[in-house]
Parts: structure tokens; sequence; C-alpha cells
């Protein structure tokens, strides 16, 4: 998983953008061949739907929380290249271990 950032301008606002980017290798049973190529799904999203991504893991999974640390929002200059290659490690982080413990749920 690779996340990327971008700022975009809508209507004279400005936001940081996410890129999201999935790959996953095929399995090798059931008569899938080696050469199979992977398939790769890319997103975009803001900042504020991570968050509520976030919100909505921990209400449906309490136990969770714990494992779980979305950054922090940041209210002032989240479109500078400091704060959004912060976050884009941050985000990286935190989508890796989501995706460890959906393996297990």
């Amino acid at each position: 998983m690779f996340c990327y950032s971008g700022v975009c301008c809508e209507k004279g606002e400005k936001y940081a953008i996410y890129v999201i980017s999935v790959a996953c290798k095929p399995l090798y049973s059931h008569g899938n061949n080696v050469n199979d190529p992977k398939r790769e799904w890319i997103t975009y999203r803001r900042f504020s739907e991570f968050n509520d991504l976030d919100i909505t893991i921990k209400k449906r999974y309490p136990n969770l929380r714990q494992y779980l640390q979305l950054p922090h929002k940041s209210l002032i200059n989240n479109t500078s290249s400091d704060v959004r290659l912060k976050r884009q490690k941050e985000l990286n982080d935190y989508l890796s271990v989501k995706n460890e413990i959906d393996f297990f749920i």
C-alpha cells in the first residue's frame, strides 16, 4: 500500500488530497498462473474521509481502539508539504495496521 498526496483547489478552497494505491498479488491456487497480473486499486481521499472511517471503525469495534491511531487533524497549514509528508507516512502506517486487523476479523 502506498500513499501519496497533492493539493487541490475547488471553488476557491485549497485542500490536501491523499492518493492511496493498493496492490494485491494473485493467489496461486485453483489454477491461477504465476504470471497473472496483480490487481491494483487507486483512490483519492481527503483527510476528513479517513477521520470518518476511523470513527466508524472504533464505534463498531471498540476493542480495536488501542491498535488504530489516525494522525491528528491539522487546523492550519494542512496543505504544506511538511504536513502532507508527515500525514502520508502516518496514514500509510494506519492503513497497514488496519489491513492486518481486517485479515483477522
